[in-house]
């Protein structure tokens, strides 16, 4: 459930140490809204740069009914005027002109009074992170007899003689929600008074524990340091609150806008400004680029409340304070890097930076002016009469020489989040000048503490050189709060297609592990708001919300679809998205989003194809002709795109033979019917079998791995010429008997061959019916009338069509003599013919012979 409260998301700066007479709350930090429930741009009611008007309560409500309420004396319980801190739009709208930005971000850096921006708003799944900034005034007790003692008697008064100030608790509240920046839920307020802006008067705090508002600020107390020695102990010790940093307000210092821009100054647009000197030196056009803050953003003054004063000790002599003298500090650049580490930023302060040279102050306000004897804080640009040594001139690239600083540049070195704060630390001695009893203990840490922060160093030593110094100017570039990695969805049913309308889609993303623990959330598009391929991480377009699960210590995740809205139809398709959740910190800060995944329903199967024909080529004169293939098409009418069609084969003969694929066709449409051909090698029938009957089958196998049923065609692929066989040719005819043309145990008398036989006078006898091999194989081929002695050639045609090769044969057309009485010569030449008769017999005989042996061909 999406929590409405706001929420502290990261403190960046607070100036929690601070003194009484120059009392101001500054802060910077990162807070947490529900998602929509802030608009930044108040709907277009409130322009770029300017504010809410007093008292409306629907413009209030515009800008995401979002307000900041403290307490301007301090404390809490009886506490009764409570100031509303107002908003300034800073952020333009998306497309927004360059312009507007720059003049908003200006104008915001001009801030005199009470104000908070927005920076920027960047979400992260269920919930908004906004990054703002607030200057407001504040009035704490000067000492222990001021108005806080008539307010709140719960909290102990403050002290000048407590070293390192008086812990102090601030009590700021956030809070959203409709009306709340009207302060309808504060009761016993003051009559006919609007709230709108400004202060409320109540006593009646208990409301401030209302849902929709929470405390920013009590967790992290301020250090509050008196401007005098007025407590009555002081004097008898000798102990102070220590050096005091002054955090400017109003114009004091003077700054290039003439206001409050060291703190919170926003440099993402660069600035472009007039700034009018002092003293008649005329005015100066500046044009600051993208990232880069002007001469004279920032600066650093310290004060020394004890300096020069005296007190009386148990003798009752007049000493001077110890550690009263502060002239040099140091200061560090130190920026935010992946959401929590502080580091020293190494294009500007890579080591902590001496500043010398400071004049010693007892209390002193920098003033509005540039030159002369009285600008004598330290500010980033070059050294003048009033200062030489006490500047802010760092030694890094991102320092350029006319004192403004290229925030871009650092960001860009250090891989920083954009954000920058300058901490300072004081350097504090005895007023001769010695530092005994200044450097240790419980004086050495409110009058020098341990300075600078390193490279390397462990955080908990940095949060504490952090908070022991003072934080007096902060800025940004840029800044975005890291979010946790994006997860990858790389595992979604057969490839994109799912055969199921529940499936499960996995991944990878950050492992739970080592105590940390992360969370998935998977989503499906909703196809009433697409998912913006220009702004994937939309939250508007996130989706339905599938399912959670955490991943496990390898990172990996899977989440099934349970399809409860039924919105998983055959035939439809699916996008997927998923984002990871941090669950270690209480905020369920959210990455970007994942990869799209595409998935398409396909749950069921293709129906049959079909083969319409094989076309089997066969042999001419006893060879099959250049490239001949056997040629098998069909129709298939796969439901969707992507069905892949399958072809095989099996030998009707071959019994233990298991069908052979040979060949496969992706149809990349669906929802009609296609024609399929295929040309296959006749190597892919063995023409083993006296049989050469094929089964041919085809199916569709969908993209989801479902089978269609089969569609099959029986045929003869019937390759092989026969043998004609030939055995007689004489006046009788030519004689044969025809085999199929195969080899061993498959060799068989050929049925139903046709015979053609080329004759000795070039005549021919073609393919006629009648010459026809009979279910033994034999055949006969009367010869034409008169037909000479000589060669001929015979060829065989099978029933499939296969010819044979010519086999050429001796025709002896000559038919044998009549039989005569044996009388006289004519006996004799009667059994001369006989003998020659019984001679050819005998060789024919011994040829046939040979014939039947050798396999030769007569």
């Amino acid at each position: 459930m999406v929590d409405h409260k706001p929420k502290l998301f990261k403190m960046l700066a607070y100036n929690n140490r601070i003194s009484t007479e120059d009392d101001e709350i500054r802060m910077d930090f990162v807070l947490r809204v529900a998602h929509g429930d802030v608009d930044p741009t108040c709907r277009g009611q409130v322009p770029v740069g300017g504010t809410p008007a007093a008292g409306s309560r629907a413009i209030n409500n515009a800008c995401g009914n979002l307000g900041f309420l403290y307490s301007y004396y301090g404390g809490h319980d009886g506490t009764k005027q409570w100031g509303r801190i107002n908003y300034i739009r800073t952020m333009a709208d998306d497309g927004g002109k360059q312009a507007d930005s720059v003049d908003a971000v200006s104008k915001w850096a001009s801030n005199w009074n009470q104000f908070y921006t927005i920076h920027s708003l960047m979400n992260s799944g269920e919930y908004d992170y906004m990054t703002i900034s607030i200057e407001a005034d504040i009035n704490y007790p000067d000492n222990n007899s001021g108005l806080f003692n008539k307010f709140d008697k719960g909290v102990a008064p403050i002290s000048s003689s407590n070293l390192g100030g008086t812990e102090f608790p601030q009590w700021l509240y956030a809070f959203v929600g409709q009306d709340a920046g009207y302060w309808g839920w504060v009761p016993n307020q003051r009559p006919g008074a609007t709230y709108g802006n400004g202060n409320i008067y109540t006593n009646d705090t208990s409301q401030f524990t209302d849902s929709s508002i929470v405390s920013l600020s009590d967790q992290i107390p301020a250090q509050l340091y008196e401007y005098s020695l007025s407590d009555p102990k002081a004097s008898n010790t000798g102990k102070h609150n220590g050096p005091i940093a002054f955090i400017g307000w109003d114009n004091l210092p003077l700054l290039w806008s003439k206001g409050q821009a060291n703190w919170g100054l926003v440099t993402d647009y660069g600035f472009k400004y007039t700034f009018d000197y002092a003293d008649g030196k005329g005015s100066k056009e500046f044009n600051m680029g993208e990232g880069v803050a002007p001469p004279r953003s920032f600066f650093v003054y310290w004060n020394n409340p004890a300096y020069k004063a005296t007190y009386r000790d148990a003798k009752g002599l007049a000493k001077p304070y110890p550690c009263s003298k502060t002239t040099s500090f140091y200061y560090q650049w130190v920026g935010l890097k992946d959401g929590n580490d502080w580091v020293p930023v190494s294009a500007l302060t890579p080591t902590v930076q001496r500043v010398d040279g400071q004049v010693p102050n007892t209390h002193y306000w920098p003033p509005a002016i540039i030159g002369g004897a009285g600008d004598i804080a330290a500010f980033n640009a070059p050294s003048n009469g009033a200062h030489t040594s006490n500047t802010l001139m760092s030694t890094g690239e991102a320092q350029k020489a006319d004192g403004s600083i290229d925030f871009k540049t650092a960001k860009a070195k250090d891989g920083l989040d954009g954000y920058f704060k300058l901490v300072t630390w004081p350097i504090t001695t005895n007023a001769d000048g010695s530092v005994d009893g200044c450097a240790t203990g419980d004086w050495g840490v409110a009058t020098n503490p341990a300075a600078g922060i390193t490279d390397g160093m462990a955080q908990p030593e940095v949060q504490k050189r952090i908070g022991e110094g003072w934080t007096v100017d902060t800025a940004y570039y840029k800044y975005t709060v890291p979010l946790p990695e994006n997860p990858t969805i790389d595992a979604i049913p057969v490839n994109g297609f799912s055969s199921t309308l529940t499936p499960a889609i996995s991944g990878t993303g950050t492992a739970s592990a080592g105590g940390k623990k992360y969370r998935v959330d998977l989503f499906r598009e909703d196809p009433g708001k697409p998912i913006n391929a220009s702004e994937p991480d939309d939250y508007d377009t996130e989706g339905v919300f599938i399912g959670s699960v955490q991943t496990d210590a390898s990172g990996h995740w899977s989440i099934k679809d349970g399809n409860a809205d039924g919105k998983n139809t055959d035939g439809s398709k699916a996008r997927y998205h998923a984002r990871l959740v941090e669950l270690n910190d209480g905020y369920e800060l959210a990455s970007g989003f994942s990869n799209i995944a595409d998935l398409f329903f396909n749950s069921t199967a293709d129906p049959a194809p079909s083969i319409t024909q094989v076309l089997v080529p066969h042999t001419v004169d006893g060879s099959l002709p250049g490239g001949a293939v056997v040629k098998v098409s069909g129709t298939a009418s796969p439901r969707y795109e992507h069905s892949v069609l399958k072809l095989y084969v099996q030998s009707k003969a071959d019994k233990s033979a298991q069908p052979r694929q040979v060949y496969s066709e992706t149809i990349p449409t669906g929802g009609h019917t296609v024609s399929w051909s295929t040309d296959l090698a006749t190597a892919t029938f063995p023409q083993s079998w006296a049989d050469l009957t094929y089964v041919f089958t085809a199916t569709l196998t969908s993209s989801t791995d479902l089978v269609s049923d089969s569609g099959e065609k029986t045929d003869v692929v019937d390759v092989t010429p026969p043998d004609p066989g030939v055995t007689l040719a004489n006046w009788t005819g030519v004689h044969g008997t025809a085999l199929n043309g195969q080899v061993g145990s498959a060799s068989a008398p050929q049925e139903a061959a046709r015979m053609k036989v080329s004759w000795p006078d070039r005549s021919s006898t073609g393919y006629e019916v009648g010459n026809v091999s009979g279910s033994d194989g034999s055949w006969q081929v009367s010869l034409p009338a008169a037909m000479k002695s000589g060669d001929i050639g015979v060829w065989a045609k099978d029933s499939q069509g296969n010819e044979s090769a010519k086999v050429e044969y001796k025709l002896n057309s000559i038919p044998p003599v009549k039989a005569l009485p044996f009388t006289g010569r004519q006996i004799w030449s009667l059994l001369g013919g006989t003998a020659s008769l019984i001679a050819a017999l005998v060789l024919v005989a011994i040829l046939l012979a040979r014939h039947k042996r050798s396999g030769l061909k007569l």
